[in-house]
């Protein structure tokens, strides 16, 4: 697990794993290293982009962001708008197909 906390410039790197003050692998270690694959994205960024482009293809005109994160996601509708605000989206920003 790569850590995004501040905390990754105060590695240890032992026995050629970097570990930050949280215990994660930190993203100087030789493994964290790009590798050109989707691997490289951070959970957290591909959850923001599923999240930022979360649209209802099988219906006409527009819906509240929450309600499309709602059925990608299959959440009800208090995370769902959550999820948004967590990425600084507008739950009630409406978006179409």
């Amino acid at each position: 697990m790569t850590c995004n906390c501040e905390r990754d410039r105060y590695c240890a790197c032992l026995s050629g794993t970097c570990r930050c003050a949280n215990g994660c692998e930190c993203a100087n270690s030789e493994e964290n290293r790009n590798n050109g694959t989707v691997a490289d994205i951070p959970d957290s960024e591909l959850l923001r982009r599923a999240v930022t482009n979360a649209r209802m293809h099988h219906s006409a005109g527009k819906h509240p962001r929450w309600y499309c994160v709602s059925a990608v996601f299959f959440l009800g509708s208090t995370y769902a708008a959550q999820l948004c605000r967590r990425f600084e989206l507008d739950p009630d920003e409406l978006v179409r197909q």
